[in-house]
């Protein structure tokens, strides 16, 4: 995680490493997930576990005890996991 102070509204906020909400395994990858595939793409599988995401959170005040996680920044289902 990274914690940072935003100086154009004064809070404190996180950019962290995750997942995206669900379920192991319920996610669906279609072409719309994917995007351009390239030729000679193959399917390996297992794409639906790939659910990695860029998180984004804000604390409720200077302390950094309590957060608010906030939408993901950008998320890569069906691409990448949590490292």
């Amino acid at each position: 995680p990274s914690p940072f102070i935003d100086p154009n509204d004064g809070k404190l906020y996180m950019v962290f490493e995750g997942n995206v909400a669900g379920e192991r395994g319920s996610h669906t990858v279609g072409a719309a997930e994917l995007g351009p595939v390239p030729p000679g793409h193959e399917d390996v599988g297992g794409a639906r576990f790939q659910v990695g995401c860029i998180g984004l959170a804000v604390a409720k005040d200077l302390s950094g005890e309590e957060w608010e996680i906030l939408p993901p920044l950008v998320t890569a289902v069906g691409v990448n996991d949590q490292t």
